[in-house]
Order: structure tokens, then C-alpha cells, then sequence
């Protein structure tokens, strides 16, 4: 993949981790009353808007690695990340190492 469409790629997910972010307090604010932790899909189509239920510590668990995001599954971008966990609503997906990681990492809101 060249090196325009690896950053485009990570600039999407970013925003998209970003976003999650800010709407984590909401999800700890009415996750005591729903019971649910949801989340934007951080994958790089920047028109997707799919959301994800998975709880809170497999959220902060991904959280805790700059180089991984959670996406729908299917919406893994094949050329610039592996697989690292499959559940039935989403997968959590890990940027090679080299660039694509450099910039995952560069973007993190945490670290």
C-alpha cells in the first residue's frame, strides 16, 4: 500500500478512536443504566458509522495498545493489519509494525 493511502488510513482511524473517546464518558454515565458500552466501528472507511457493543474492559483493554482498533468484522484493512481477537460483534485489529504502527501510535489520545 502507498505510503498516501497508509496515512489516510490511519488518519481516519484516529478520528475514529478519537471520537470514542469523547463519547466514553457518556457510555459510563448510561452503560449503569442500559448495561451497554458502545462504540463507533474505528475502521478506515471514513463513511462508515456502524456502532459496536462490547464492554468496557475489552474497550479498555484495546485502549491500552496505540497499534489496535476495533472494526466490524470484514472491515479490516488486510494490508496494513492483522487480526488479533474475532468476536461476534467485532474484531480487534493490530496496524503492522513500521509505519502504519508509527502513526497509530503518533495519534493515540493516551499515550
Amino acid at each position: 500500500m502507498n505510503d498516501d493511502r497508509t496515512e489516510r488510513v490511519a488518519r481516519n482511524q484516529a478520528l475514529y478512536r478519537e471520537v470514542n473517546e469523547r463519547i466514553e464518558d457518556l457510555n459510563q454515565s448510561f452503560g449503569g443504566i442500559t448495561g451497554a458500552f458502545l462504540i463507533v466501528c474505528e475502521c478506515s472507511d471514513p463513511l462508515c458509522t456502524e456502532q459496536i457493543a462490547l464492554s468496557r474492559q475489552a474497550y479498555e483493554r484495546t485502549r491500552a495498545h496505540p497499534a489496535q482498533f476495533i472494526v466490524r468484522p470484514g472491515h479490516q484493512a488486510v494490508a496494513l493489519e492483522d487480526i488479533i481477537t474475532t468476536e461476534a460483534e467485532y474484531m480487534v485489529v493490530e496496524k503492522h509494525a513500521g509505519e502504519p504502527a508509527r502513526l497509530a501510535g503518533k495519534t493515540d489520545p493516551r499515550h
